[in-house]
């Protein structure tokens, strides 16, 4: 991008600047949204256009994952309530289980919110938001009541606006197979004959 050579030499030192040929992964991209406001201004509009079509597709991969990682994490609370019974081992290694699809949904969260940032600096009160909006934590809770409790009702649910945006570009990717396939894949996991077939 024009400018952007002399920001960068004005920015970076002579050491970092032969750490980035060693380690070209950690060269800094400068896109406009790394810039300085006062550099931004003087950039060519269509650098700024592909950067925010290129956050607001981060956007919605990322909250495309999250949707995905939610039901799987539902659907292990589900099975967990219907099918693990007292079993310390079972119920541990469901528990951790159920854990790491839920930093994968902690994860997704955070790459949608970094997005999202971006796209309100280069392209505030664009139609973007209309989809893409503000993430809560709420919006990411899992709820691991059992079947069995009376106080479980759906229709008290108040669904998120996660589960009602349509998505800006594309459609959701995976859908129901691939989710289905995530929690058979980690019922697999957690049974016992799984775990002695590793073991012979």
């Amino acid at each position: 991008m024009p400018s952007v050579a002399k920001y960068r030499a004005e920015s970076i030192s002579p050491d970092d600047a032969c750490k980035s040929f060693t380690n070209p992964e950690t060269i800094p991209l400068h896109l406009p949204s790394a810039l300085p406001m006062d550099m931004v201004s003087t950039i060519p509009s269509n650098f700024i256009h592909i950067e925010t079509r290129l956050r607001i597709l981060q956007a919605d991969d990322s909250l495309d994952d999250l949707k995905r990682y939610l039901r799987v994490t539902m659907g292990l609370w589900d099975y967990k309530h219907a099918n693990v019974g007292t079993s310390q081992w079972s119920g541990t290694h469901m528990f951790i289980t159920i854990k790491t699809f839920e930093e994968k949904v902690n994860r997704c969260a955070e790459r949608y919110r970094a997005a999202r940032l971006v796209l309100s600096v280069l392209d505030p009160g664009g139609t973007w938001a209309v989809c893409l909006q503000e993430l809560k934590t709420t919006d990411c809770n899992v709820s691991s009541t059992s079947r069995t409790d009376p106080e479980a009702s759906e229709g008290r649910h108040t669904l998120s606006w996660i589960w009602l945006a349509a998505c800006p570009v594309g459609t959701e990717s995976g859908g129901g197979e691939n989710v289905q396939k995530e929690i058979d894949r980690s019922k697999s996991q957690n049974s016992p004959h799984w775990s002695i077939g590793l073991k012979v």
